[in-house]
């Protein structure tokens, strides 16, 4: 997951909740076997990936990307309290090392969506890896017991579709299950990722009419269905080889169409996944999403921090020049309005001047 022997032995105590640092692990192997020449890992677990970090910190072949919580306000700490924007990386490396830490708890899709929009997808684009790992935690979503933010999993299905789109069919995603802590929510966040991987809507079941659990998953054996007629047996398999076939067709299709488009209209198709929710052209803040000021403001101090790195600085391929303007409403309300578990008053009121109010925080 993300902890590793090497924070272990940085910070001389034991920490974290695994022993090896598999994703860290599998981007080494895929450098040192030649399967890939650049490597991408997405880490968007609520807390830090230390370990990764410590890992590839200099390895300028792999781009770290970490999305996390700092803190729960700006005079606490959250665990495992690493990650700062100013960790860019080290040496040649520097600029492969990106760190979007929210400084309090409750960020939600549209701030997910912003940081992804303007910071993460424009770098995956730029840097053009040739493999992408994705630590894969679930503890950012709503009623995690640990992580305090708000997001859905139909959010998980719009990130994963926005990097698949940005990077193009070609490039192989893996994801890596790691942290959640809520297991009637993980279960849903997981298909939503998996129906992503697989170019499927994430309402497949209404659509496709198809039953909820199958004869196997509620622990029927395998005679009862070794014991169906053969005609039966014969139909679901072509069913099932229509379904491959129509898939790979899609692919196909997807994969001649890429050949078509330029690396810049690959990230437009990737922010347009996210449109829904943050708009990146929009002319006004209105038009373009209500994320939270404090969201914007972690987001431009990673933006400030990558874009003077030595990777970025000479770079025409992104475009970090000025910082995300800040929302501005009448009344700004306290970061307290808040609870504590994370539940956001924003979305619990139809008082548009409230919501405005709140919006500012």
């Amino acid at each position: 997951m993300f902890f590793s022997f090497a924070t272990f032995i940085h910070f001389h105590i034991l920490s974290g909740f695994c022993f090896f640092n598999n994703v860290a692990v599998a981007a080494k192997h895929a450098l040192d076997t030649e399967r890939a020449n650049r490597v991408c890992i997405l880490d968007w677990d609520i807390h830090h990936g230390n370990g990764t970090q410590d890992l590839t910190f200099d390895d300028p072949d792999i781009f770290y990307i970490s999305l996390h919580r700092l803190g729960s306000n700006p005079s606490t700490t959250f665990y495992p309290g690493t990650g700062k924007p100013e960790e860019v990386g080290y040496g040649t490396a520097s600029g492969a090392n990106l760190n979007i830490g929210w400084t309090s708890c409750g960020m939600g899709n549209v701030e997910y969506a912003a940081a992804f929009s303007e910071l993460v997808l424009p770098l995956l684009s730029a840097y053009k890896p040739d493999l992408i790992l994705i630590s894969c935690g679930f503890d950012a979503v709503k009623d995690d017991h640990i992580g305090d933010c708000n997001l859905t999993p139909d959010m998980y299905y719009s990130m994963t579709r926005s990097v698949i789109k940005t990077v193009g069919l070609s490039v192989p995603v893996v994801v890596a299950l790691e942290g959640g802590y809520n297991l009637d929510i993980i279960p849903l966040c997981m298909e939503a990722v998996a129906l992503a991987m697989l170019d499927e809507p994430l309402d497949y079941r209404k659509k496709k009419k198809l039953p909820l659990r199958s004869a196997k998953s509620v622990g029927a054996s395998s005679d009862l269905f070794n014991s169906l007629p053969t005609e039966l047996n014969e139909k679901k398999t072509n069913i099932t080889n229509n379904k491959i076939n129509n898939r790979n067709e899609r692919k196909q299709t997807h994969r001649r169409k890429e050949t078509r488009m330029s690396i810049l209209s690959r990230l437009e198709d990737g922010r347009r996944e996210l449109s829904h929710l943050w708009l990146h052209n929009a002319t006004n803040d209105k038009q373009r999403g209500y994320a939270k000021n404090s969201a914007i403001r972690c987001i431009n101090q990673s933006m400030r921090a990558i874009r003077d790195a030595a990777m970025w600085k000479d770079s025409t391929a992104v475009n970090f020049s000025t910082d995300i303007p800040e929302q501005t409403y009448e009344t700004p309300f306290s970061i307290k309005t808040r609870s504590r578990r994370g539940q956001d008053p924003l979305f619990d009121t139809n008082d548009t001047n409230k919501r405005s109010k709140l919006l500012a925080v």
